[in-house]
């Protein structure tokens, strides 16, 4: 019998072991290739780029209705972050029906979906509704899973990316289809108000409802339309005329669904309004010496703080974070018009707040607990009627929400909107991933710089010409 030398025995076994080996590999992989993508595809983006938000979680779970989400794109020129949130997304529920489609092979398909290329179609057969995503904020859409900034592009025509919403756009998209909402927001004009922000109304239609396309002038259009499911007022200049007071009570009266957003006490007819449904703005500023932030106390003094939440108030009750309150103005619980009405708090000071009104009069402050935020509820014939009133604009203000955005102004703001509902709109809207570069800011970068140019290299060639003599003298 012929033996094997050592080597050729030694080399059939290193053979059967890399054979093994490949075998142990190709299995793996074909198993992988089973599991969903998101067991399959951990995020190891290091920013959380491709995590999946709890309040996904729950609307996908809960999900029982077929909905396509068809990519249309050029393959090699879809970003590969977008099919791979995709493809993590909708492994999530089996009633999520995924497909892509290049528009280069198949031209019609933009005609089809009424779309065009880098977006994402979301629609639901059983509902009729459709939707589209952006692939790209740099079409024009702010509402996009990667967004840019525009002043950077408008300035220096850099795309500069901000965020990736992959998360928040979809599950708006999914919530919007499936909804047999059909609701409409207005927003009043002609009292110098302020806009409400490009974050903010985005939010509101990621609850599914629908902004109106132009604001609401009681005036010039005749009174409040029969499609409008809630108006908001956000920080009036200027005061109501005696009609338009008239009609806003009546609106309420007959079931409506209002919020106001009060910059300064100074507008008698609103002050009218809020009265009458058991809520009396107070002159002056209101300060809060107990929750105050105490890095702006220098220049703020306690007119910068963080509102007391209600824990009983479905607004707040699961808020976990503070809001900051900027030049608020306080309220008090007054005798409303009629017994039917009831108020409910769920913004208010500790009892350490305070108003200024001047130098004189404030020099010994009468210290109290003021509301800054409630819903008055009434019902009527027509269902029932709410008037939210909250008395600082600053909770929405956009300087705050964009400098401070891990602050829950946004937060309780969207619950307040939903809370007119009824339970029939939810609050899906979910904040998106920062893609900013940040830049870490080293302390006393004289002194590490020279350990890193100078002491670091001194020591290793000192250790290498160390070990060197040493291996000489063997």
């Amino acid at each position: 019998m012929k033996k094997f030398s050592k080597n050729t025995r030694m080399g059939t076994y290193a053979f059967g072991l890399s054979a093994v080996a490949v075998v142990i590999v190709i299995v793996l992989n074909l198993i992988l290739h089973q599991l969903p993508a998101s067991i399959a595809r951990p995020d190891i983006s290091g920013s959380g780029l491709y995590n999946i938000s709890d309040t996904t979680t729950q609307v996908l779970s809960d999900l029982d209705t077929d909905v396509e989400i068809i990519l249309i794109g050029e393959t090699d020129r879809v970003d590969q972050r977008v099919r791979t949130f995709l493809d993590k997304y909708t492994s999530l529920s089996p009633h999520l029906i995924y497909s892509q489609v290049d528009p280069v092979a198949h031209p019609s398909i933009l005609e089809t979906y009424d779309t065009t290329s880098n977006t994402v179609v979301v629609r639901c057969e059983e509902t009729g509704k459709q939707t589209i995503v952006y692939g790209s904020g740099f079409q024009g859409y702010t509402d996009a899973i990667i967004t840019y900034d525009p002043d950077a592009y408008m300035y220096s025509q850099v795309l500069q990316e901000v965020a990736f919403d992959g998360d928040g756009q979809l599950t708006a998209a999914v919530n919007y289809v499936t909804s047999e909402v059909n609701e409409t927001v207005y927003t009043l004009t002609g009292h110098n108000e302020v806009d409400l922000s490009t974050s903010l109304t985005s939010m509101i239609e990621k609850a599914s409802l629908t902004m109106a396309a132009e604001p609401l002038n009681l005036l010039m259009d005749g009174g409040i339309p029969d499609d409008c499911s809630l108006l908001i007022v956000n920080a009036p200049g200027s005061d109501l005329s005696a009609d338009e007071l008239d009609m806003l009570l009546a609106y309420l009266e007959d079931g409506g669904q209002l919020i106001l957003v009060m910059e300064t006490s100074d507008l008698p007819n609103f002050n009218t309004l809020t009265q009458t449904y058991g809520l009396a703005i107070q002159e002056g500023v209101l300060g809060d010496r107990e929750r105050f932030f105490s890095a702006y106390a220098s220049t703020l003094g306690y007119f910068c703080f963080a509102p007391v939440l209600s824990t009983t108030s479905d607004i707040t009750a699961d808020i976990t974070t503070d809001a900051m309150l900027l030049s608020a103005h306080g309220m008090l619980q007054v005798d409303p018009a009629r017994d039917t009405i009831s108020v409910e708090s769920f913004l208010t000071t500790s009892e350490q707040g305070y108003l200024f009104i001047d130098a004189e009069t404030s020099s010994d402050p009468q210290l109290d607990t003021y509301i800054i935020g409630a819903t008055a509820s009434e019902e009527t014939a027509n269902g029932t009627a709410r008037l939210t009133v909250i008395s600082s604009a600053s909770l929405i203000s956009e300087t705050i929400t964009t400098a401070y955005p891990s602050m829950s102004n946004l937060d309780i703001f969207m619950n307040a909107v939903v809370s007119h509902f009824d339970g029939e709109v939810t609050n899906t809207s979910i904040p998106s991933v920062s893609l900013s570069v940040e830049y870490v800011y080293v302390s006393n970068p004289t002194v590490w710089g020279a350990v890193f140019i100078f002491v670091l290299p001194l020591v290793v060639l000192i250790g290498g010409l160390i070990y060197w003599l040493n291996r000489r003298k063997r």
